[in-house]
């Protein structure tokens, strides 16, 4: 007509061009000049000025006191994320907002809104900047954030890898937020997650550790009403909660005017998104439904139509490069048609790319599409998705599932779990390894599932699952998985063939270590000393940086087993460093107080089992396996200081807690300790019932069965000479001490040593005497100041004094409470014994 627009007409036609406006957002200029603005100064707009306040309350909250918790709830269509969006930007200036946006179609990996949002606002900023909010938990958070320059797997992981989900969730969830604690500095967070409903357990459960474990956070989430409060997850953060209402009549007015506010008040409900629509439609032609005001708009744009059609089939947020694929046009036309879109309110722009307005417009439109198109469309989509470098692949698997693409969406789905069991979340892990096993029941998707399977403990569905990856074949970490799951499944032959295996099979890198380590570990179990120590040696060289897992404790172990103790007390670790076995410290703290305790040591094996007991209370009920190692430990250390009593209950707990289990070697050494216990108090015939139980109970191939086995002859070597069977405690110690020899044993063959030589101290001389005292110091420290004694009394000198010497340095070991009658009792009981039958020959015996 030759006339400017009005200043309103011009505002509101800019907000619509920049993607800003939904019905009720954008106040007239007039309101901009500073009427009806919120405390923070965020415009008011028609309707929401009352949730607008109760927001910038719940910041105030956050920022003077403790971390909380918001949801604005309401219908679809309500405004719920035009009302955050709006408010957030309206307090950027003091807060640190991240924005978390949970996938409509349900194609989020675990914690991926929250990594999305820190990607977003790291890479916002200067890189020096990102790196310092970063900081030290970057070799946690940077191969998630995708700022380790690699998107790839490892090429060799161990199967041991995340085993202990548990601890790593912890790590994982710490590291995040301490960067989210970083990104906020002085000023409060605001952690936007956007349809809450739709998130996963992860995320979840991350959002509910953050608000327990930081200041100044609020979380806002928006959530569809129609929809469980815990969401498909099943997890609820709780907090307060602000109710979206539909418009009344007054806002509706104020939006669209006097004279038609009352019928499109009365046909859209008050829902803003319909209002949208109806109040666009030409006049006194109102479309019945959201699909028919949809509808007309994309006729209204021509050819530009069917490429919105197939953007909308794609999801809610437009890859341009897969649209481009997908409609098999030239990008710079795409993008043109984008806009065009834009302009008409279909989309509106995010960062460098476009969104639908909304869901329920996207949803308008995919309807329109035919179902064959539709299967075309997400076959291209996901071939375009395949040929990337990098990208999500539950986008792939989305799409080659709706696109009839089996064995690609399996494939996807691989990737998938294996980026979710990266982040800990094994659950999730194993669901999409099940979808993909439904849709392409392949050996690589059987052995992605044993994986995860083994990390839940579900040993027997991850041997069903291994035994479909095992042939010709194979590589080497199939061949490590399954001899580690029958390693668990207390199967040592078939464990230690497939570890051999695998060593057999993999050159170098964590694969060959961990197999090493198994197969180290099953020769040690069967006191193959030398040979074990050989493999864990190799294992511990190949382990890669930060950590071996289990290879050094085991090696540690194994040391105290070849009277190398100094050498057992070695590895040093921090309690948070990553390990990637849950036992891995428990076995250190073991064989640390195992080696500290043989050394006479007994402060220092004392801290070694509180150490163990505080690991063990922290994996809970993985911990309780170990109870029994643990008493028996306990029970050990008594009974050094003469507290018999006390001994015996430890001993009798652990046998109780052994009892019905796999684990024989807790409950042969709670039955044998039993027995010295028995076997002190005099009881011959009792202790000997129990070291006969303890023998019975030994398989073939027990764990540690051949230590066990040599406990049990030194036990009845020992009441075979208390009871004057010389010649049978002499058999018994020359059988001990050719085993102990034989396997490297050493403290078992100076105990074999002493007991030949109280069963014929005829043979002693003083030079004997002289050799074997520095070995019984040695290797058998903790019993040194009743062993000493026995073997100068045997050999006709004062035992006496030297019990006394041996027992006072030994008391001295320590701060617990120590019976000393009770040892001085008992010492000077079987000095007088070994006296009473000193110089007798075994002839005349």
């Amino acid at each position: 007509l030759g006339v400017s627009p009005t200043a309103e007409t011009e505002h509101l036609h800019a907000a619509i061009l920049r993607g800003e406006w939904v019905a009720g957002e954008i106040p007239p200029p007039s309101e901009q000049a500073g009427a009806g603005r919120s405390p923070t100064g965020a415009a008011t707009f028609a309707g929401r000025a009352a949730v607008l306040a109760a927001l910038d309350g719940e910041l105030a909250e956050a920022t003077h006191g403790g971390s909380r918790v918001v949801t604005v709830e309401g219908d679809p269509g309500i405004g719920k994320t035009a009302v955050v969006s709006r408010w957030a930007a309206t307090v950027a200036e003091s807060a640190v907002v991240l924005v978390a946006r949970c996938d409509e179609l349900g194609r989020e990996l675990p914690l991926q809104p929250v990594l999305d949002a820190l990607t977003e606002h790291l890479r916002a900023g200067a890189p020096a900047r990102a790196e310092s909010i970063v900081g030290s938990a970057a070799p946690v958070v940077d191969p998630l954030l995708g700022f380790d320059g690699s998107a790839a797997p490892p090429p060799d992981r161990s199967a041991l890898a995340g085993l202990d989900a548990a601890a790593g969730q912890i790590r994982l969830f710490a590291a995040l937020v301490d960067v989210v604690r970083r990104a906020g500095a002085h000023r409060p967070v605001v952690l936007l997650l956007d349809d809450v409903h739709l998130a996963d357990a992860s995320t979840l459960s991350w959002v509910a550790f953050a608000v327990r474990r930081m200041a100044h956070l609020l979380v806002v989430t928006t959530r569809r009403s129609d929809r469980p409060r815990a969401g498909s997850a099943g997890i609820e953060l709780g907090g307060s909660t602000i109710e979206l209402a539909p418009l009344d009549l007054a806002a509706v007015a104020e939006l669209v005017g006097a004279e038609r506010a009352e019928t499109l008040h009365r046909r859209s409900g008050g829902n803003p998104l319909f209002l949208l629509e109806l109040a666009n439609s030409p006049a006194g032609e109102l479309p019945p439904t959201i699909v028919d005001a949809v509808r007309r708009r994309i006729d209204a744009l021509g050819n530009a139509g069917a490429t919105i059609r197939t953007a909308a089939v794609l999801g809610a947020d437009v890859d341009v490069d897969v649209l481009a694929a997908c409609t098999d046009r030239p990008l710079g036309e795409v993008l043109d048609e984008l806009e065009e879109a834009a302009r008409a309110r279909l989309l509106v722009e995010r960062g460098e790319g476009f969104v639908f307005a909304h869901e329920l417009v996207r949803e308008a439109i995919a309807a329109d599409v035919t179902a064959a198109r539709r299967a075309m469309v997400h076959r291209e989509a996901a071939r375009a998705l395949g040929r990337r470098a990098e990208g999500r692949p539950l986008d792939t698997a989305f799409h080659a599932r709706l696109g009839g693409a089996g064995a690609a969406a399996a494939a996807a789905l691989i990737d998938a779990a294996r980026l979710a069991a990266d982040r800990f979340d094994v659950e999730a892990a194993e669901q999409l390894l099940d979808q993909a096993i439904e849709l392409d029941d392949s050996p690589p998707a059987r052995f992605a599932r044993a994986r995860v399977r083994m990390a839940r403990s579900d040993h027997a569905g991850a041997a069903i699952d291994v035994s479909y990856a095992i042939g010709p074949d194979a590589t080497a970490d199939v061949f490590e998985l399954a001899g580690w799951i029958a390693y668990y499944r207390r199967d040592h032959v078939l464990a230690l063939r497939y570890a051999d295996e695998a060593v057999h099979r993999a050159d170098s890198g964590e694969v060959r270590a961990s197999a090493l380590a198994l197969a180290g570990r099953i020769r040690h179990s069967r006191g193959q000393l030398q040979e074990a120590a050989t493999r864990l040696e190799e294992a511990v060289a190949l382990a890669p940086a930060g950590g071996s897992g289990l290879a050094d404790f085991w090696l540690a172990s194994l040391r105290v087993h070849q009277g190398r103790l100094a050498e057992a007390t070695a590895p040093v670790w921090v309690d948070d460093e990553p390990r990637s076995h849950p036992f891995a410290v428990l076995h250190a703290w073991f064989a640390r107080g195992l080696a500290h305790g043989l050394a006479g040591r007994l402060d220092a094996a004392a801290e070694a089992l509180t150490g163990l007991e505080r690991a063990m209370n922290g994996l809970g009920l993985q911990g309780r396996r170990f109870a029994p190692v643990s008493m028996n430990m306990a029970a050990w250390l008594l009974r050094a200081t003469g507290r018999e009593q006390e001994a015996d209950e430890r001993n009798a707990a652990a046998l109780e807690l052994s009892n019905g289990t796999a684990f024989e070697e807790p409950r042969g050494h709670a039955l044998l300790d039993l027995a010295e216990g028995r076997r002190r108090a005099g009881d011959l015939a009792a202790a000997a019932a129990r070291v006969d139980e303890a023998a019975a109970a030994l398989t073939a191939d027990g764990t540690m069965a051949w230590h066990v086995r040599q406990r049990v002859l030194w036990m009845r070597g020992r009441i075979a000479l208390e009871s004057g069977e010389f010649d049978r405690a002499a058999d018994l110690a020359a059988e001990l001490i050719g085993d102990a020899d034989e396997r490297g044993s050493p403290r078992y063959a100076v105990l074999g040593r002493h007991l030949a030589a109280l069963a014929e101290p005829s043979a002693l001389t003083s030079p004997a005497v002289d050799a074997l005292v520095p070995r019984i110091d040695e290797h058998a420290g903790i019993d040194a100041w009743w062993l000493v004694p026995e073997l100068i009394a045997a050999a006709g000198g004062d035992g006496t004094s030297a019990g006394q010497a041996r027992a006072e340095s030994l008391v001295a070991s320590t701060a617990a409470d120590v019976d000393r009658e009770a040892m001085g009792r008992w010492l000077d009981q079987r000095l007088l014994r070994v006296a009473s039958g000193r110089g007798v020959s075994r002839s005349s015996r």
